[in-house]
């Protein structure tokens, strides 16, 4: 009996606690394991569907990344592409690139294609250059490989200068401008921190500037840095040591500073310039102010010290903005002043732009210059045009003039 009643409250105790790890587990009494089995396939096919979702995304937005491409590419004028293009094809991933590469081949030939086709090489020389190389290689169309091959050059150097920079003096069967193309994609950064730290490396020699005027590249270049981040750039150029790179990259900045706040790249350029630099910031000083305030400008240079170092060049470079913005007001401001070595150069800078319409009325300008070598070379000039609209008037004004024999014969052209 015993061991029948120890057998019996066993088995309980195992039932009871199986009903308590059922309980644990969110069985319900009297559940059908049938419907849990349908309940887990529900959640399972739940699973999938989301899956499927995330795939379908995936696939809608290859398919409207690559098909927004093509449709513009049929539909939009070329001013709308120039504009839209880039921001579609800067979403695109390498296979889509490849993809939208592809379908453009179905399209008739035209100015829309040839466009997409640029953005697109652009886009894929971002992402893996050695594959935009092979695949242009490869292409058809014999005449646009080296367009494409200049193009793609750029499209590498905006994210990655220094290797696009060091493979273009190295590679074969590429374009005679593809250094330039280089300094284009530069110019188009998308890594500022990168492009500058590689500026800051280049430097004359094997590794360095390759061309002669890859130095004019990097002040234009440094142009277009300065606008995407003009507080950036400013302090990578005070942090540069001396040399011909800093030199133009401070010229580079100056000019843009000063086209917006002159008296601030003013104080910058007393800040930050030294010998090697300070005569070329003054004349990109000078000049820049002069787009907006000449007046101002030519206050500040006529507090110059009379020997400064290519005084003449800035007054030269500072009137021919005035001239060229505000013709009239320069007249009007010149012929306020007494004449003096210090404007002859702007009596040059007037005289040049306006011979050619009123002789007559120009050669006063040029008998006010002071230096006499300078004042009788102007003079010729501007005798040489009215003598062949006006010989006898210029014949009458001769005579008048304190002149030799000689000079007065050669002013007549006898």
């Amino acid at each position: 009996m015993l061991g029948l009643f120890g057998l019996l409250t066993a088995t309980c105790a195992f039932h009871v606690g199986k009903g308590k790890d059922a309980g644990a587990r969110g069985d319900r009494v009297g559940e059908d394991p049938a419907a849990r089995s349908v309940e887990g396939g529900a959640l399972q096919l739940e699973g999938d569907k989301e899956d499927k979702g995330q795939d379908r995304r995936r696939a809608n937005r290859k398919v409207n990344t690559v098909g927004r491409f093509i449709s513009f590419t049929r539909r939009l004028s070329r001013d709308e592409l120039l504009r839209l293009l880039p921001e579609v094809s800067e979403k695109m991933n390498l296979a889509e690139v490849r993809e939208a590469l592809a379908r453009l081949q179905d399209m008739r030939p035209g100015p829309g294609r040839r466009l997409a086709t640029f953005e697109l090489i652009d886009r894929m020389a971002q992402l893996d250059a050695k594959a935009t190389f092979a695949h242009i290689a490869a292409m058809g169309d014999s005449e646009l490989r080296d367009p494409l091959k200049k193009r793609a050059v750029k499209g590498w150097a905006s994210v990655d200068p220094a290797k696009a920079h060091a493979w273009v003096q190295t590679a074969q069967d590429l374009p005679a401008d593809a250094l330039r193309a280089v300094w284009e994609g530069i110019a188009k950064s998308r890594d500022l921190a990168k492009t500058l730290e590689f500026i800051a490396e280049l430097g004359p020699g094997s590794n360095g500037y390759s061309k002669p005027y890859e130095i004019w590249d990097i002040y234009m270049t440094l142009h277009d840095l300065y606008r995407m981040n003009d507080q950036a750039v400013t302090a990578w150029v005070e942090e540069l040591p001396p040399g011909e790179t800093r030199n133009r990259a401070f010229h580079s900045v100056v000019d843009q500073l000063a086209r917006h706040d002159p008296l601030a790249a003013k104080a910058w350029i007393e800040e930050q310039g030294d010998a090697s630099n300070i005569s070329v910031a003054q004349v990109e000083l000078a000049e820049s102010w002069a787009r907006h305030d000449p007046e101002s400008a030519v206050e500040w240079v006529a507090t110059l010290p009379a020997n400064t170092e290519g005084l003449r060049e800035i007054y030269e470079r500072l009137f021919t903005r005035f001239i060229q913005y505000d013709f009239l007001d320069a007249a009007n401001y010149l012929v306020q002043q007494e004449p003096s070595p210090a404007l002859d150069t702007a009596y040059e800078v007037y005289i040049d732009k306006v011979k050619a319409i009123d002789p007559e009325a120009t050669i006063d300008w040029a008998v006010s210059i002071t230096d006499e070598d300078r004042r009788w070379a102007a003079i010729q000039e501007v005798a040489s045009v009215w003598r062949g609209r006006d010989a006898a008037a210029l014949t009458a004004y001769v005579r008048e003039m304190d002149l030799s024999e000689a000079q007065r014969n050669t002013l007549l052209g006898r």
